[in-house]
């Protein structure tokens, strides 16, 4: 759709969520791009070391904003005692994703590659919103190489089926063909991987 026949406000491009308010307020700012230029993107992505997690939006999780609010949590806890399994924290936010442990297997599954047609973005911040310079940083490297698009695009991204398999959801086998039972499995899948988040150590 030409982005220009429709006000920008009206499209919801941009979600921030609160994760924390002790010992120190955090927020997720999260936004979703269309890439023209993948490779070009990620390559200024890993260059430039945003305070930002960069993601796969087809394991973008299940939907469920707290997904991700958990995961920031956890990624900001740990900071906060000095128990880091990672660098940075963008990267234990993406393992604090992962119901694994090995920060290789988060990256395979969840993090952004130079093909990948979309990338969710997921800035990490105290302040009320992301630092002004590094969203300017972002525009800059995505002008003629990528657009934002709006959060509504994350439901056609997302391969349910693929999720489950992952986080081993095979308590009621794979998801069934009709509406209603299809919805109750998807329904019982976000209560999983939600339960998964929070419980892993």
């Amino acid at each position: 759709m030409d982005s220009s026949c429709e006000p920008a406000a009206e499209v919801p491009s941009k979600q921030t969520l609160l994760v924390s308010k002790t010992p120190e307020t955090w927020h997720i700012t999260i936004s979703l791009y269309r890439l023209f230029n993948p490779k070009v993107v990620y390559e200024a992505v890993v260059k430039s070391r945003f305070p930002a997690a960069f993601l796969d939006p087809v394991m973008q999780l299940t939907g469920n904003p707290l997904d991700l609010q958990i995961a920031a949590r956890k990624a900001v806890d740990r900071a906060a005692r000095n128990t880091m399994i990672t660098k940075s924290l963008p990267m234990e936010f993406l393992v604090s994703v992962s119901p694994r442990t090995q920060i290789s297997d988060s990256l395979r599954t969840f993090g952004f590659r130079p093909a990948d047609k979309f990338v969710l973005v997921v800035w990490l911040h105290s302040a009320p919103s992301p630092p002004q310079a590094e969203l300017d940083k972002l525009l800059a490297v995505m002008k003629g190489n990528g657009e934002e698009v709006s959060l509504e695009k994350l439901s056609e991204l997302r391969d349910m089926t693929k999720i489950a398999n992952y986080y081993k959801f095979d308590i009621l086998g794979p998801k069934p063909d009709g509406k209603e039972k299809a919805k109750e499995w998807t329904e019982l899948l976000i209560d999983f991987v939600t339960s998964q988040i929070a419980t892993k150590q």
